[in-house]
């Protein structure tokens, strides 16, 4: 992630669903910080969580596919 400074785990098992850390980033002067709170792990197809910074919240959800076997 662009800006990413530090990443502190906060409770639950580190990257299982119902884990939260707390993302600091800097990007030029701007200063932010979010918490993740990760929902869903299903790897290695899918990784969605939600993050909160600033009075708002997003839901982000990753999937992944094999493009070929190289």
């Amino acid at each position: 992630m662009e800006g990413l400074e530090t990443f502190e785990h906060i409770s639950g098992t580190p990257g299982q669903p119902g884990a939260k850390s707390k993302l600091k980033f800097k990007i030029g002067n701007r200063e932010m910080e979010m918490i993740e709170t990760v929902v869903k792990r299903n790897l290695p197809t899918e990784f969605s969580g939600t993050y909160e910074a600033n009075g708002s919240i997003n839901h982000v959800s990753n999937s992944f596919a094999k493009l070929s076997e190289n």
